[in-house]
């Protein structure tokens, strides 16, 4: 996949005064995602705040026109990739016993759609 195709941000960092780290996985889907964290955990103990900024269109096409495997790319990129990081996270944080923040950046077409942004909104 492209960077094109997905983006996703985790930011961990133990303490403010710490290094923090940016990683974007290179395909979606449950096994790198949650090596993602897996590695997060490895390096600084615990990660408690991911970032998640991951998200494609779907090519801007109007829905009637717009082809299958689009519309396949931007539902598992914006849908299925947020779970996947998500129950990892969740997963984490249960194990460590304590809380977490999730920090998700969205689009402003949840905001203000047009037509040929329908599947994205």
């Amino acid at each position: 996949m492209s960077s094109k195709v997905m983006c996703l941000v985790a930011l961990a960092a133990p303490s403010p005064w710490s290094t923090a780290s940016a990683q974007a996985p290179t395909r979606f889907g449950g096994p790198s995602l949650a090596s993602l964290f897996d590695q997060g955990v490895e390096r600084f103990g615990s990660i408690d705040i991911p970032m998640n900024n991951a998200g494609v269109d779907a090519s801007g096409k109007d829905v009637a026109d717009l082809p299958t495997d689009v519309w396949d790319t931007a539902m598992r990129t914006n849908l299925y990739g947020t779970f996947f990081w998500r129950r990892r996270f969740v997963q984490l944080r249960k194990q460590a016993e304590d809380g977490g923040k999730i920090i998700d950046v969205t689009s402003v077409h949840e905001d203000r759609p047009w037509p040929p942004a329908t599947p994205t909104t």
